[in-house]
């Protein structure tokens, strides 16, 4: 999109600077050097936002934000307590930059395609999860993540429900899988789980399929009930 484009847009000198990878000043003096007369910054209502970003429930989501001090804005003009929020296109990107409110909203929902692509690059494929999604693959219920993140052992945060960053989950090792020694703890393969569901289906007993995969009687058993969790669950969204 060229300059001109974007000043017509209503783009702020810094949102437009942050596209072109450079300052504000820079952008100033490369605008009174063609001749682009300054603008007015555009304001956009609470529901022009949450039109933009795909927002469910519409402008309560973002007034909240307002309220909250997440999304900075200011109040129009209006009678009482029905004043108006409105928010500059600067303000927006910088709450969509800054990476402690990705969760509390979706970028796969914003129907802006320019706000789309930037958020995109922006914040690099990074996901939230919920306690099913992560439960499902750690191969426990939905109970377990819950209490692991009360017990402050997985990292979250909160969107009405607890939501887990897919980057936390890569790493978490699930109290019921680490060592009572102290020794490093030790996941599970897909080797493995593999191995663990065709001994046991072969009539193996947890104590020959412990020694043949190097764990303890427990630590076979309870992986076993895991995966076959799993699969029952699998199995019924299949049927459903």
């Amino acid at each position: 999109m060229r300059l001109e484009e974007m000043l017509a847009a209503g783009m702020s000198d810094r949102a437009i600077g942050r596209r072109l990878g450079c300052t504000p000043v820079a952008l100033n003096v490369v605008r009174k050097r063609r001749g682009i007369p300054a603008r007015r910054t555009l304001l956009h209502s609470a529901r022009v936002i949450a039109k933009r970003l795909g927002i469910p429930s519409g402008d309560k989501t973002v007034t909240w934000w307002l309220r909250q001090g997440y999304l900075k804005g200011r109040r129009g003009q209006g009678c009482g307590p029905h004043k108006g929020w409105y928010v500059t296109e600067e303000a927006l990107f910088d709450f969509l930059a800054d990476e402690s409110y990705w969760h509390l909203w979706t970028p796969e929902r914003i129907r802006d395609a320019e706000v789309a692509e930037w958020t995109a690059e922006n914040r690099n494929g990074t996901r939230f999860l919920t306690t099913g999604e992560a439960g499902r693959r750690l191969g426990v219920c939905h109970a377990a993540v819950h209490c692991w993140i009360q017990r402050g052992l997985l990292p979250a945060v909160r969107r009405a429900n607890w939501l887990i960053r897919e980057q936390d989950l890569a790493g978490f090792v699930p109290p019921c899988e680490r060592s009572r020694k102290g020794q490093r703890p030790r996941r599970f393969t897909a080797d493995e789980d593999r191995r663990l569901l065709s001994l046991r289906e072969g009539g193996k007993t947890w104590t020959e399929i412990a020694a043949l995969l190097e764990r303890t009687v427990g630590s076979v058993y309870g992986r076993f009930n895991r995966l076959a969790q799993t699969r029952r669950i699998a199995m019924k969204g299949a049927t459903e």
